[in-house]
């Protein structure tokens, strides 16, 4: 007789729904990248010990906006955002395989957040930066480097953390 260990019933009766094996039984049918599941991880980690909650079906929309209210009081709104799609993201597979019969999810409110100013930098202070970085004033050495990745930001578009992670 084979038992098949991801179904619904065998997760239910045997073990409480925890974040740990969500995440375990999501990176096995989504196949989702590595940094991904050590965002779901970290965040759940921090769920649970903000919370005391480890076990999924015992959520409820009470502790969510308890938790929301923490959240907004520490990290930015967009942070709790990325936090709330984190743990919405597992409790929706949970509830979709079957392994909760609620989603306390369902209908939970983002936190707002409101749009910064685009930031944007014009080709005369790109040149004028240049300009300084060429100046006997400027200690950044070697000059040249620097020019080269104010160049790569400006013409290329892409972010510091983009830049950082080339290899």
């Amino acid at each position: 007789m084979n038992i098949n260990l991801n179904s619904p019933q065998c997760v239910n009766s045997l073990t409480p729904v925890t974040f740990e094996s969500v995440i375990t039984l999501y990176q096995l049918d989504r196949t989702p990248n590595d940094e991904s599941i050590l965002n779901y991880e970290k965040i759940s980690k921090i769920f649970i010990r903000d919370t005391g909650i480890r076990d999924i079906e015992s959520i409820s929309k009470d502790n969510l906006n308890d938790w929301k209210q923490c959240l907004i009081n520490r990290v930015s709104n967009t942070s709790c955002n990325t936090y709330f799609r984190h743990i919405k993201a597992l409790v929706k597979f949970a509830y979709d395989e079957g392994f909760i019969d609620t989603n306390p999810l369902l209908k939970f409110r983002f936190v707002p957040v409101y749009k910064t100013k685009y930031k944007c930098i014009t080709s005369r202070d790109v040149k004028a930066l240049i300009l300084f970085i060429n100046s006997q004033n400027c200690n950044l050495n070697p000059d040249w480097f620097w020019i080269l990745v104010i160049k790569t930001f400006y013409y290329s578009g892409i972010r510091l953390r983009q830049l950082v992670g080339l290899r």
